[in-house]
């Protein structure tokens, strides 16, 4: 794991950005992720964000009127 102090001193000597290295670990850490939980994201429902709005959808999973009720 890349801490953000690590990724500015690499930054620092490679001539890059704190972000390329943080980005680099994130890459990596859902590659790492995808290969280990396809049987549990297989199992979980999907929203109907795009017909109703993310907001909407999930206040209505939750129940509620809104989320800011």
């Amino acid at each position: 794991m890349i801490h953000f102090l690590t990724a500015m001193r690499l930054a620092t000597v490679f001539g890059t950005t704190p972000e390329f290295w943080i980005n680099m670990q994130c890459r990596h850490d859902i590659q790492v992720a995808a290969k280990e939980l396809p049987k549990e994201l297989a199992g979980i429902e999907v929203l109907e964000a795009r017909a109703k709005g993310f907001a909407r959808a999930l206040a209505e999973k939750l129940g509620k009127k809104s989320l800011t009720a």
